[in-house]
C-alpha cells in the first residue's frame, strides 16, 4: 500500500480468527494481523481489488464468510463474498 492521499482506510475494520479485515479508498479490501507485527506498518496478509474505486462499507464477517459491499463505479450495487479458510 502506498503512502498518501489514495492510501486512507475508509472503512471500520471488522476482526475475526486473530486477522483484520479493511477497505481501502484504493478499490482493494486488506487483511492484516491483529497482533500486529511489532513495527508501525504491518505486511498485509491478503488483497483483493475491487471492481469499485472506493471501498467504504464495513466488512461483515459471518460464519467464516466476509461480506464487502461496493457500487461498481456508482452504476449498480455489488457484494463481494469471501470464503475465508479455517483456522
Amino acid at each position: 500500500m502506498a503512502a498518501g492521499s489514495v492510501a486512507a482506510m475508509n472503512s471500520a475494520p471488522t476482526e475475526a480468527n486473530g486477522v483484520v479485515y479493511v477497505g481501502e479508498n484504493n478499490q482493494r479490501v486488506y487483511a492484516f494481523p491483529a497482533k500486529g507485527c511489532g513495527q508501525t506498518l504491518c505486511d498485509k496478509l491478503w488483497e483483493f481489488i475491487t471492481q469499485d474505486p472506493i471501498v467504504n462499507s464495513s466488512p461483515v464477517m459471518l460464519n467464516g464468510i466476509l461480506y464487502l459491499s461496493g457500487t461498481n463505479f456508482g452504476s449498480a450495487p455489488e457484494l463481494y463474498v469471501f470464503e475465508l479458510p479455517h483456522a
